[in-house]
């Protein structure tokens, strides 16, 4: 009989690993939300997770945690409906429920009554694909030129609200144009005309540089978590 029952608790786990694994069904790539490269899924999988392009690490599921650390049949789950806590203090978690409650509150003021769910990495990208939100907190992270059409263009891979705009898309092309000399009113163009739109509502900016010898490096490419990213189009002179 314990057989029979751990027989099942091994499909279970197996169950919900795979959809851990597979959080956005029917999906065939994924985006890295560091070097915003799109990398097929199948990949990042035999990688265990990690980016191909940047080796960054996608945050993955508990029960796919599990099953690759548990023998099969081992392991029973107890108080699944129990909401999840943050008991390994992961960075910037309790920083971003706070922001969220307090925009809760402030929205709730004014008013406009919001109900908040936390939701794991996985339930809450697949909510973000599928466009079953009106609301969602989020963190980005640009590229040094501070492109923005992955966020907000039509075609845009974090473009999740589907927002769409007939004058954004000439802006942003002037703004990444733009020579020294004509690049400050560019981006002042730019962000003006988003401030009236309200596409996104930034909550907090933090920058973040590399410092190297003037003029004796070129073709840097870094993103957050890997310095060297595109190590081998780096020039020295």
């Amino acid at each position: 009989m314990n057989s029979i029952f751990a027989k099942r608790r091994a499909r279970l786990l197996a169950m919900k690993a795979i959809r851990d694994n597979q959080a956005i069904p029917g999906e065939k790539t994924v985006t890295c939300p560091h070097c915003q490269q799109v990398s097929d899924r199948k990949i990042v999988a035999q990688g265990l997770s990690v980016c191909p392009k940047c080796g960054y690490h996608f945050p993955i599921g508990a029960y796919y945690r599990l099953s690759t650390i548990l023998d099969p049949g081992s392991f029973k789950e107890l108080f699944a409906r129990y909401p999840a806590g943050d008991p390994l203090n992961f960075p910037g978690y309790r920083a971003k429920l706070s922001a969220a409650q307090r925009i809760v509150y402030q929205l709730d003021a004014a008013g406009v009554p919001i109900t908040l769910k936390s939701l794991p990495f996985e339930e809450f990208t697949a909510a973000l694909q599928s466009g079953d939100f009106d609301l969602y907190l989020g963190e980005v992270v640009l590229t040094a030129d501070f492109d923005l059409t992955a966020l907000l263009s039509p075609e845009g891979t974090l473009n999740y609200g589907r927002w769409q705009d007939s004058q954004f898309p000439a802006l942003l092309t002037a703004f990444l144009q733009a020579t020294d000399t004509t690049r400050e009113g560019a981006a002042y163009a730019l962000y003006n005309y988003l401030c009236q739109q309200m596409p996104i509502a930034p909550i907090c900016f933090k920058n973040g540089s590399v410092l190297t010898q003037w003029g004796r490096l070129s073709g840097l490419s870094p993103v957050r978590g890997n310095v060297f990213y595109q190590l081998e189009n780096w020039t020295i002179s």
